[in-house]
C-alpha cells in the first residue's frame, strides 16, 4: 500500500489536499479511497489518461460535495454539473474554471 492511500485510509471527512496528477500512481490511490469511501462505481470515460470529467467526478467525490452543492458555488445548474461529469459536454473554459475553483482543484488538461 503506497504513502498516500495509507493516509488516506486513516483520514476521517473529505479529502482537503490537492489531488494527484492523473499520470501518477498516486491518482490510482485516490481512485481506489474514492471508490471505497463512496460505494461509488467510478465508471472514468478512459482507461488511460483520465478525461477532465473523470478528474472532476473524483475531485467532487473525494471532497464530498453533492452535485447540487457544487453546482451553487460554480454558478451553474445542477443538470450542467452532471452532464460535464458523464462526459456528455464538454464544458467552456469558463464553466471548467468555475468547477474547478469550486473544488479547490487543478485540472489537467491532455
Amino acid at each position: 500500500m503506497s504513502r498516500l492511500l495509507e493516509r488516506l485510509e486513516r483520514q476521517e471527512g473529505a479529502f482537503v489536499g490537492p489531488l494527484p496528477p492523473p499520470d501518477s500512481a498516486d491518482w490510482q490511490d485516490m481512485l481506489t479511497w474514492v471508490a471505497r469511501r463512496t460505494n461509488a462505481p467510478l465508471g472514468l470515460q478512459n482507461a488511460g489518461r483520465p478525461t477532465v470529467a473523470d478528474q472532476l467526478l473524483v475531485a467532487r467525490l473525494a471532497r464530498q460535495v453533492t452535485q447540487e452543492a457544487l453546482a451553487d458555488r460554480a454558478g451553474v445548474r445542477r443538470a450542467t454539473v452532471a452532464d460535464v461529469e458523464a462526459g456528455r459536454i464538454d464544458p467552456k473554459a469558463s464553466t471548467l474554471t468555475a468547477l474547478a475553483e469550486a473544488l479547490a482543484v487543478t485540472i489537467w488538461l491532455r
